[in-house]
């Protein structure tokens, strides 16, 4: 599995908090999780967890998608709006919903 991050200004603190509850969940799960490569994009799992965070002022919005390579639909998409206080709570549900998505999709 690979998680492949995109971060708007001033977010970068956030996505690596997300992208750091991510990883022990979906490890966790039975997956082992890469970060993205130009010649191996993926593992054995086929799957890819793109993560889009951004920021404003006391607020984030944070989009998670999995799909497979060069697919051009995703199979799940979730967006978590949340108060930055409450970051350390938002990532944990990201990561369940996530570990959840992963579970549904993996054959």
């Amino acid at each position: 599995l690979v998680v492949d991050a995109a971060i708007g200004s001033g977010a970068a603190d956030i996505a690596a908090g997300v992208v750091a509850n991510l990883g022990p969940a979906l490890s966790a799960a039975g997956l082992t999780v890469a970060t993205p490569t130009a010649t191996a994009p993926t593992d054995s799992s086929g799957l890819i967890v793109g993560l889009t965070v951004q920021r404003q002022a006391d607020r984030a919005r944070t989009t998670l998608r999995l799909g497979r390579p060069g697919a051009a639909t995703a199979l799940w998409t979730e967006r978590f709006d949340f108060a930055v206080k409450d970051a350390f709570a938002a990532q944990d549900s990201m990561a369940a919903h996530t570990v959840r998505a992963v579970r549904a999709a993996r054959p």
